[in-house]
C-alpha cells in the first residue's frame, strides 16, 4: 500500500511543485550579495517604500480575491473569480495611474524620500501584476497543473533577477530594485 501510495499522481505532483518552489526560493537568496553590492541603501529603501505603496494599493484594489480562486465548487465559478481580480486590477491602473502621476511630488515628500517620486506611477500596475498572476497560479493549481504551476515559479524568480540586473545597467538608482517585482510578476 505504501509503495503504490508512493507512486500515486498527487506524490509526484507535490515532489515537482515543491522542488520547483524550493528552487525558485534558492535563486534570490543566492542573488542577493551581488544586488547588495550593486545597490546602495539608500536604493533598498526606495524600493522598501514602493514596495509598501503596492502591497497596500493590491490589498484595496482586489480585496485579496485570488486567494479564494481555490473555493468554488465548480471551475466556471473559480475562473468568474480569476477574471474579476483582473477587472478589478484593470480599473485600478486605469484610474489610479494618472492620479499617481499628478500627486508624485507630494506623494515622495510625504513618504519621506524624493528618490521615489519617479516611481509612483508604477505603483498601479505593481500592485496589480501580482495579483493576477497570483491568481492565475491558483487556478492552474486548481487544475492540477503542478509542473506549470513550478516552472512559473522558477520563471518568475528568473525574470526578478533579470529585471534587477538589467535595471542597474539601464535604469537609475534603485530602478532595477523598484521594478523587480512587475518583472517577476509578468
Amino acid at each position: 500500500l505504501a509503495a503504490r501510495s508512493l507512486r500515486s499522481v498527487d506524490v509526484r505532483d507535490v515532489a515537482w511543485l515543491s522542488s520547483r518552489t524550493i528552487t525558485a526560493q534558492l535563486i534570490p537568496r543566492a542573488t542577493t550579495p551581488i544586488f547588495a553590492r550593486l545597490f546602495s541603501p539608500a536604493d533598498f529603501a526606495v524600493q522598501a517604500l514602493f514596495g509598501q505603496f503596492a502591497v497596500l494599493l493590491a490589498v484595496i484594489a482586489t480585496m485579496r480575491y485570488e486567494y479564494f480562486v481555490q473555493l468554488p465548487n465548480a471551475d466556471e465559478d473559480a475562473w468568474s473569480l480569476v477574471l474579476l481580480v483582473g477587472r478589478m486590477c484593470i480599473a485600478v491602473i486605469v484610474v489610479l495611474t494618472p492620479i499617481l502621476w499628478f500627486c508624485r511630488v507630494p506623494l515622495a515628500r510625504m513618504a519621506g524620500d524624493a528618490a521615489l517620486e519617479p516611481w509612483l506611477a508604477l505603483v498601479p500596475i505593481t500592485a496589480a501584476a501580482p495579483s493576477v498572476a497570483l491568481a492565475l497560479q491558483v487556478y492552474v493549481q486548481r487544475m492540477r497543473d503542478y509542473r506549470r504551476s513550478g516552472v512559473a515559479e522558477v520563471v518568475s524568480k528568473v525574470a526578478t533577477v533579470g529585471v534587477v540586473l538589467a535595471g542597474y545597467f539601464v535604469l537609475p538608482g534603485p530602478g532595477g530594485l523598484v521594478l523587480a517585482a512587475l518583472g517577476g510578476a509578468l
